[in-house]
C-alpha cells in the first residue's frame, strides 16, 4: 500500500466519503480500525465516533482500491 501525504489524503477521504455517501469522520475511523484491526481510540469528550456499516464497507472498498495497484491511483478512479 502506498504512503499519502496529508493533503493528499484528506483529499482522498473526502472524495470517498463523497462517492459513499458517509460522513469524512466515520469513514476515517473506519479505515483506521480496519488497518489496526482494533477499535480506534477515541478523544476525550462527549462524541464518540461510531463507523456505520456503510462506513465500514467504504473503508473496505478504500484498501482494496489501494491494494490492488499500490503505484497508480487507477484503484481510485474505480470508486
Amino acid at each position: 500500500m502506498r504512503r499519502f501525504d496529508p493533503d493528499e489524503a484528506w483529499e482522498t477521504l473526502r472524495r470517498a466519503s463523497q462517492e459513499f455517501n458517509v460522513k469524512v469522520r466515520e469513514l476515517a475511523v473506519a479505515v483506521v480500525e480496519l488497518l489496526a484491526r482494533a477499535p480506534a481510540p477515541q478523544p476525550d469528550g462527549d462524541r464518540t465516533i461510531h463507523p456505520s456499516g456503510s462506513a465500514r464497507r467504504a473503508a473496505e472498498q478504500l484498501l482494496l482500491a489501494f491494494e490492488s495497484r499500490p503505484d497508480d491511483e487507477a484503484g481510485l478512479r474505480r470508486l
